[in-house]
């Protein structure tokens, strides 16, 4: 009789039927919410770590609550595995796998300020990179208190039911706030999900009841609420589908934090365009004209590669910003992993970069929809953890600089971007529109007679062609017509001047400018276009414009099509001439007005 006392009082370790049911629903039920994680990380290993997360944090719980052992001994245990496992599971990316302080210290980075890291980065992330520790203490967190809550003893029936539930729909809620503005499936995170919640809440209440007499019937009534549980939630689908809020409407975290990083504090490189014009007249040691650039391989001849897409306009200079496109969720610069989820149709291209001793800067060349990247030379980590990539601008910046002899490979798609005045624009313009105020009067005259927002837009395109003329302030002559774009020389200084001229930096600001008047969406690109040979110089430089249509995309509205080559007369009217004397643009206006704190130019 004592030996028989004792084994009923010996802890046992062993799940019985009820806590190997709680734990299989408990798995169930996170495994689907983790796994809305997908669109996020790239890869399935965020899965795999949060599922091991899940099974060890259940464990550990199982065991502490089979040994009565205190709630906080599964605390303490889940703490120590989470820096023990952790860097295994999560810093092997970075070289830091084994269980060391520096892995220690760059874990717990991770646990205080991973999140922010996530949200501030485009995704999806890299799966294999130090922001797993998010699925990996998550899982932890909810195999723990899931398992403990399952176990507790007292309180109210329906209570007890209901308390191990609240963890995975606790933890949907915080993968939903974390992910992205699509969720990755509603049949999973939604009817899935419902029906496995639902039928753990039924079997918790059924188990509180007192047991009926007579097994099978107790059977054939959780079995057939199961069945109703399933068939109720698929039900519910259609409904669920068809209240499901539009793309970007999602309650997320992602769209209330702000991206720390400020691209208004670099120089718009559209200011310095006359450094790369041909100035042999009087030769000058910062001019580019001759200098190699960079060099490409993998693109053909004529491809356009950009440097930056200038969307803003302030009255002072044409610059990069963020959230410059009206209802557009992804034109911030932000963090991206070397995968870009970029789904454009095209052309594939694998393009290398090789800077030569005219290029530097923060603007990194690129071409088309970039979809991946990878630094290949000088200091990769520096440059891989700097680098700032805005998807709708197709812009990409590396603020810790790009030296000559710096190497860069990347994956693009080069998608069919011709415009037409037969297109039909995006509906919605920019501030541009309301900067454009002093050209209102040109715009509507040099339309024309033409009816609708494209065609006036190339009706204008034409007019610029044909009535202007193409000057550089190369020649001693041409001097009088001076660099810049602010209002004033955009206005008095070109549009309304007796003589319309000027190069690449007038006609692209002053052509984006009247097209966002007239209804099209528009913005200026600073770029090149790739010679024979893929050695591009300062003679290659250009500047053109980019048009909105009604799907989204943007189409190029190349320099041919605004600005012809025609140069003025030798001698500039006289009332030019006392104009330029006058009218002297700012030293510096390439400042956006914003706190500066870098002085970085492109050369």
């Amino acid at each position: 009789m004592t030996e028989q006392v004792e084994e009923n009082t010996r802890p046992r370790v062993r799940p019985g039927v009820a806590e190997s049911v709680d734990g299989a629903l408990l798995l169930g039920t996170s495994a689907l919410a983790v796994l809305g994680l997908a669109p996020t990380f790239t890869g399935v290993q965020f899965l795999l770590v949060g599922l091991l997360g899940l099974l060890v944090g259940m464990a550990l719980s199982h065991v502490a609550a089979s040994l009565r052992w205190p709630l906080v001994a599964p605390v303490l245990l889940s703490l120590g595995t989470f820096y023990l496992l952790g860097p295994l599971l999560c810093l092997r990316g970075v070289g830091l796998a084994l269980p060391t302080p520096a892995a220690w210290g760059a874990i717990t980075d991770q646990l205080l300020f991973g999140w922010k890291d996530l949200l501030t980065t485009l995704p999806p992330v890299d799966g294999d990179g130090p922001l797993l520790v998010l699925p990996w203490v998550l899982g932890l967190a909810a195999g723990v208190a899931g398992t403990a809550l399952a176990r507790v003893a007292t309180g109210p029936a329906w209570l007890r039911a209901v308390l191990p539930v609240t963890v995975p729909a606790g933890l949907l809620a915080v993968v939903i706030l974390l992910g992205v503005a699509q969720p990755q499936s509603v049949w999973l995170q939604g009817a899935a999900f419902s029906a496995l919640a639902l039928g753990w809440l039924a079997v918790r209440a059924a188990r509180s009841r007192i047991a009926v007499r007579g097994g099978h019937g107790r059977v054939t009534r959780v079995v057939s609420g199961a069945v109703l549980v399933g068939l109720a939630a698929a039900a519910a689908m259609p409904l669920t589908g068809g209240a499901w809020p539009a793309r970007g409407e999602r309650a997320i975290w992602r769209t209330q934090v702000e991206p720390p990083f400020d691209i208004g504090q670099y120089p718009s490189p559209l200011s310095s365009f006359r450094r790369y014009v041909d100035q042999s007249d009087h030769p000058d040691p910062e001019n580019l004209y001759t200098k190699p650039l960079f060099s490409l391989s993998g693109v053909a001849p004529g491809t356009r590669v950009r440097f930056a897409t200038l969307d803003a306009y302030d009255g002072t200079v044409w610059g990069a910003s963020n959230n410059a496109i009206p209802g557009a969720a992804n034109d911030t610069y932000q963090r991206v992993s070397d995968t870009i989820d970029n789904p454009v149709q095209g052309q594939r291209v694998t393009v290398d970069v090789v800077l030569d001793e005219g290029y530097s800067g923060v603007w990194l060349p690129v071409v088309g929809a970039l979809q991946h990247l990878d630094f290949v030379s000088g200091d990769t980590a520096a440059k891989r953890e700097s680098f700032r990539f805005n998807l709708a601008a197709s812009t990409a910046v590396v603020p810790s600089g790009l030296p000559p002899g710096d190497r860069d490979r990347f994956s693009a798609v080069l998608p069919d971007d011709r415009v037409d005045s037969e297109d039909t624009p995006r509906d919605q313009v920019g501030a541009a529109a309301d900067a454009a105020a002093f050209l209102a009067v040109q715009a509507d005259e040099w339309a024309g007679e033409e009816t609708t927002p494209m065609r006036r837009v190339f009706a204008v395109a034409a007019y610029l062609r044909q009535e202007g003329k193409y000057t550089d302030g190369a020649t001693r002559a041409e001097r009088v017509y001076r660099a810049g774009h602010h209002v004033q020389r955009l206005g008095e200084g070109f549009a309304n001047a007796p003589v319309m001229a000027g190069d690449d930096e007038q006609y692209a600001a002053t052509m984006a400018l009247l097209a966002n008047r007239l209804g099209v969406p528009a913005r200026v690109v600073m770029g090149a276009v790739v010679p024979e040979g893929g050695v591009v110089t300062g003679a290659d430089v250009s500047a053109w414009v980019e048009l909105q249509v009604a799907d989204g995309s943007w189409r190029t509205l190349p320099t041919e099509a605004f600005m012809g080559d025609e140069h003025p007369a030798k001698e500039p009217p006289r009332s030019q001439r006392e104009m330029s004397g006058s009218v002297v643009p700012p030293r510096h206006p390439c400042h956006r007005p914003r706190p500066s704190t870098s002085r970085t130019t492109l050369s």
